[in-house]
C-alpha cells in the first residue's frame, strides 16, 4: 500500500503499517485513497485479498460501518505497535511464524465500538492481519487479546484451506482458547454468549450444513438473524473446542493447528450430546 507510515516493530519480519492517523475524512474520500494505494503484492494478493474491490469494501465496512464520515481519532502509534508487538512475542513462545504484514486503521463503526471495545482484527488470509482501533476505554486489552487471537488465524491458514461453516466454527474455537492459554483474559462476550443447553438445538440443525462455503449462512450463524442469536456461531466453536481441549490430551499447539476441523469435532464427542 502507497502512501502509509512505517513503524518499526523490533523484528525484520512483521511489517506494521498504520493508515490515515489523526486525520478527519469521508467514506468517499477513503474509498479514493484506498483504491489508488492498495496495490497488488504477490505474498499477500490486495492487503489480503485475491481482488481490489474485496479489499476495498471490506476495509471500508470495518471502518466505517453504517456512518459516511471518519472523525479525527488520535492513535498513540507507539503503544499500538508495543501491544501488537508483546502480543506476537508472547505467541511466538508457542509457535512461530515466518513473516507477517499488519495493517492499522482507525474506526467509527458502532459495532466495534459497541461491542468490541473499539477493536477489531480481521485476518483475510496468508500472512495478514488488519486492525480497526477507536482508543476508547479497555482498548489496549483488547487490542492484545484481538492480536493473540488473529495471530492464531494466521497459523491455521499455513495448515488449512479454510472454506466451510465447520472450518469457520472450529478455527475460531481455536483461536479463542489460544488466546485464553497464551495472554488471559476473560472469556469473550462471543464465546459466551449461549450455553451448552442452548447450543445442542443450534448444531443438531447446522450438522447438514456443516461443510456448506456459503458466506450468508456464515454470516446468520455468527452475527445472527430472526434464526441465530447474536454469536451462535463463535459461542458454538468455543464449546466444542472446550470439549475437545477436555476430552484429549494434546497440550502442544503445533499439533493442535495441524488437525483438521472434521477431528476436532469428532474427538470433542459433542455430536453424541445432540
Amino acid at each position: 500500500m502507497k502512501n502509509i507510515e512505517f513503524i518499526n516493530m523490533g523484528r525484520e519480519n512483521i511489517k506494521f503499517n498504520l493508515v490515515f492517523n489523526n486525520q478527519e475524512f469521508s467514506k468517499d474520500n477513503f474509498r479514493n485513497y484506498l483504491e489508488e494505494g492498495i496495490i497488488w503484492d504477490d505474498e499477500i494478493g490486495y492487503a489480503g485479498y485475491k481482488t481490489k474491490e474485496a479489499a476495498v469494501n471490506t476495509i471500508l465496512s470495518f471502518i466505517f460501518g453504517k456512518n459516511e464520515i471518519m472523525t479525527d481519532i488520535r492513535l498513540d502509534i507507539k503503544k499500538v505497535s508495543d501491544i501488537i508487538s508483546g502480543s506476537i512475542k508472547s505467541c511466538n513462545k508457542f509457535v512461530e511464524i515466518e513473516d507477517l504484514n499488519i495493517f492499522v486503521f482507525p474506526t467509527v463503526s458502532n459495532f466495534t465500538l459497541k461491542n468490541l471495545n473499539g477493536v477489531c482484527g480481521l485476518t483475510p488470509w496468508k500472512k495478514t492481519i488488519l486492525f480497526f482501533i477507536n482508543p476508547i476505554e479497555k482498548w489496549e486489552e483488547e487490542l492484545k487479546e484481538t492480536s493473540c487471537h488473529e495471530y492464531a488465524h494466521i497459523i491455521t491458514h499455513r495448515f488449512h484451506n479454510w472454506k466451510t461453516l465447520l472450518d469457520s466454527l472450529i478455527f475460531e474455537g481455536i483461536a479463542e482458547h489460544f488466546r485464553e492459554q497464551v495472554v488471559g483474559g476473560d472469556i469473550a462476550a462471543w464465546a459466551n454468549a449461549l450455553n451448552e443447553k442452548e447450543l445442542i438445538p443450534i448444531m443438531k440443525k447446522l450438522i447438514p450444513l456443516l461443510e456448506s462455503e456459503d458466506f450468508n449462512l456464515y454470516s446468520n450463524v455468527f452475527y445472527g438473524n430472526n434464526e441465530f442469536k447474536q454469536w451462535s456461531g463463535y459461542s458454538l466453536g468455543y464449546y466444542i473446542v472446550k470439549l475437545f481441549m477436555l476430552n484429549n490430551e494434546i497440550n502442544n499447539w503445533n499439533e493442535i493447528f495441524k488437525l483438521p476441523a472434521k477431528e476436532v469435532l469428532d474427538k470433542s464427542k459433542f455430536i453424541e450430546k445432540c
